[in-house]
């Protein structure tokens, strides 16, 4: 079957559902479009360090590898346009983590699909787990938000697994945790890291064309499917 396959969201459930006894899901960028909380607490911890604030855009490219990373980001690119030293890291992580509690919820959204492509998964008896870098307390906060957090059976996030995506161990402990054999698993991404964490495991993996993938175009890391709508699983 060919890569990168673009599945319309009115065509039947793919192939890759059908087969998968279990299916993973990333959540920023994938289920939830929670770029403006986050936009919003990069606010507020610029202005906390007397940094310009950056564009809901630019925090849009940063978006990816767990909270940290866009805490690093944007100290380094907002204390550069500034010219001035990079504040300390643990101090702005405090900041940030405060700012985003407040934030969290306040402009995410679900997006369009998404919901339907979970109720479809839920509905064909498949146990959903999902993978993602964010911190747990606002995984499951923005789970519970939305309504969905009990459909999961396991939920793995940047600070509760060994080693974060791109890194395959949280795939290969959702497997495990199953009891499945992880080729019988799937992985639905927005990203070249879920991409990279699911072939590192030898895990099936379909992409939406949607998500935060620092701008690049995500057909070009060799999904085995690119869905325009969670819809279309």
């Amino acid at each position: 079957m060919p890569n990168n396959t673009p599945v319309a969201p009115d065509r039947p459930a793919t192939p890759w559902l059908q087969q998968a006894e279990a299916v993973f899901f990333d959540l920023d960028g994938t289920l939830v479009d929670s770029a403006r909380d986050l936009a919003a607490a990069c606010d507020r911890l610029c202005d906390a360090l007397g940094l310009p604030r950056p564009s809901e855009e630019q925090v849009r490219h940063w978006i990816g590898n767990g909270v940290p990373k866009l805490i690093q980001r944007t100290l380094a690119d907002r204390a550069q346009a500034a010219g001035v030293p990079e504040p300390d890291f643990d101090q702005a992580k405090n900041l940030f983590d405060a700012a985003y509690r407040q934030a969290v919820g306040q402009y995410s959204r679900l997006f369009d699909g998404a919901r339907e492509g979970l109720e479809k998964v839920r509905a064909a008896g498949k146990p959903m787990v999902c993978i993602t870098n964010k911190p747990l307390e606002f995984t499951k906060s923005l789970l519970q938000q939305f309504g969905v957090r009990e459909w999961f059976s396991l939920i793995l996030a940047g600070d509760t697994v060994e080693r974060k995506k791109p890194d395959p161990w949280p795939l290969r402990h959702a497997a495990d945790f199953l009891g499945l054999p992880i080729n019988k698993c799937l992985m639905v991404g927005d990203s070249r890291h879920d991409i990279q964490a699911a072939k590192s495991a030898g895990c099936p993996v379909v992409c939406v064309t949607y998500g935060y993938n620092h701008g690049e175009d995500i057909a070009d890391f060799g999904a085995d499917a690119v869905l325009d709508s969670l819809a279309a699983l």
